[in-house]
């Protein structure tokens, strides 16, 4: 929500008062502009302290679709629409999502938890027009949704729990963790994620936004668990002749799909080859290691650089 009260660099977390009620906490300001900034609403306060309570924190469910509007009157009637019916066009539906089995392209969502959808994909709440997920983001993960769905003419209410759309936490910001990695001869692999990206301002390569956000889109089946990048390496006699780029997504280890940095650990200490062979998403590059050199030199390369532990999992 935004306020005209001035806010500083500070004051985020604090109250806004109104009428001498706490009416949201003070979030950000709008730098551009004076006196203009935005705090959290009670709504979204009091999701988080329902969903806290546990001691768990579960964020917000997702349907895992992609709609489009039927403003036009031509593609309501293909759809099979009644005059009086109003709604939106599902075109995508994620796989592994909460919608996933229910709905498929070309369905029609007509409403939300009985309240009408509109053309525009906006329903009616408290006066005013507000956007469908407006009343999913007011569920808890596992609460139940129903919803109306037109398919070929039929038209069938379904009720079942949402969840979390398990790509979407690639997304998020992270706050107190410690960032994950693993380093093998001096190799540092990292899982994709926001925090990652944002290292690179506003120079992303490619590959990393591919991976990221149209990969899970485009080429679903082909999209991994949890993306693994090689983000660098420290230089020792080990690692120097390696004709490397850094920011590779690592597709295979020692023959073996990597989907997970888990998986990229097991792929490399569970081979007993006389080579470490890893294959990267990009152009068909590759990078081969001694295996008896690398563990050799594992030791001094985490003493060298004051690396306590070659893994943080």
């Amino acid at each position: 929500m935004q306020t005209d009260a001035a806010i500083n660099p500070g004051n985020s977390g604090g109250p806004v008062v109104q009428d001498g009620k706490v009416v949201g906490v003070a979030f950000q300001v709008a730098g551009e502009l004076e006196n203009v900034g935005y705090f959290i609403p009670p709504e979204v306060i009091e999701h988080f302290l329902a969903d806290a309570a546990d001691g768990r924190y579960d964020g917000y469910p997702d349907l895992g679709i992609r709609v489009a509007n039927l403003e036009n009157p031509a593609a309501r009637r293909e759809a099979g629409m009644r005059e009086n019916e109003s709604g939106v066009r599902v075109d995508l539906v994620y796989p592994g999502s909460s919608a996933d089995g229910r709905f498929r392209g070309g369905d029609v969502l007509l409403a939300i938890d009985g309240r009408e959808i509109a053309n525009d994909g906006t329903i009616a709440v408290d006066g005013l027009r507000l956007h469908t997920e407006v009343l999913l983001d007011r569920l808890q993960v596992g609460e139940e949704v129903e919803l109306r769905r037109l398919r070929q003419g039929e038209r069938q209410d379904l009720r079942f729990p949402v969840d979390r759309y398990p790509p979407y936490r690639l997304y998020r910001r992270i706050y107190d963790e410690l960032p994950r990695y693993y380093v093998y001869a001096g190799l540092v692999f990292v899982p994709l994620d926001r925090e990652v990206l944002m290292t690179f301002g506003e120079e992303i390569p490619p590959d990393l936004v591919f991976e990221s956000y149209l990969r899970p889109i485009v080429e679903p089946e082909r999209k991994r668990p949890e993306p693994v990048v090689l983000l660098g390496w420290l230089d020792h006699p080990v690692n120097a002749d390696l004709a490397l780029s850094r920011s590779l997504v690592v597709d295979r280890v020692n023959g073996r799909s990597v989907g997970s940095l888990a998986e990229l650990v097991a792929a490399v200490e569970e081979s007993r080859e006389p080579f470490h062979v890893f294959e990267f998403a990009h152009l068909g590059s590759s990078a081969v290691l001694d295996r008896a050199e690398a563990d050799r030199a594992q030791r001094e390369i985490l003493e060298l650089y004051g690396i306590p532990s070659d893994r943080r999992l």
